[in-house]
C-alpha cells in the first residue's frame, strides 16, 4: 500500500484514462428506449384508456412529450435542457385539458416520457406559483 500511493501520483494521468474508458463503456453498454419503442409504448397506453382516434392518439402524444420537454424532465440530468424549464408553455399546454385528458397525459408522461416522475408533483415544484395558482387541473 505505501508503494502504490507514490505510484498513483506520479501517473495518476493513467488512471484518470482508465475510469474514463470505464464510464465510456458503461455508457454506451446502456441502450435508451429508441422513439419506435416510446410510440409502441405510448400507444398501449393509449389503448389501455380506450382511446382509438389516431389524431387523438397524436394529440396526447404530442403534448405528454411537449409538457417533458418543457418541465425539463424528458432529458437525463447532465443535458442543460434539463436545468431550466419554459412556465409560459407548459401553463398554455395544461390550459386546455380537461380532468379526463389530464389523466391521460399524466399517464403517458409517468410511463413513457418522464420516466417515473408524476406530471402533477412536477408541476406543484417547476411551474411558477402564481402560473400553478391559475391551473384549473392540477
Amino acid at each position: 500500500m505505501v508503494k502504490i500511493i507514490p505510484l498513483l501520483t506520479k501517473y495518476w494521468y493513467v488512471a484518470v484514462i482508465l475510469v474514463l474508458m470505464v464510464v465510456v463503456y458503461f455508457k454506451k453498454k446502456k441502450v435508451s428506449p429508441t422513439t419506435e419503442d416510446k410510440d409502441l409504448q405510448a400507444d398501449e397506453i393509449l389503448n389501455e384508456a380506450r382511446v382509438r382516434d389516431a389524431s387523438a392518439k397524436m394529440h396526447f402524444k404530442t403534448v405528454a412529450l411537449q409538457l417533458a420537454q418543457n418541465i425539463g424532465t424528458a432529458y437525463s440530468i447532465w443535458d442543460p435542457r434539463a436545468w431550466s424549464e419554459n412556465d409560459d408553455k407548459i401553463y398554455e399546454l395544461m390550459l386546455p385539458l380537461n380532468q379526463s385528458d389530464f389523466d391521460i397525459v399524466s399517464s403517458l408522461y409517468f410511463k413513457t416520457y418522464a420516466k417515473g416522475n408524476n406530471l402533477s408533483e412536477d408541476l406543484a415544484k417547476h411551474l411558477d406559483s402564481k402560473l400553478y395558482a391559475l391551473l384549473k387541473i392540477k
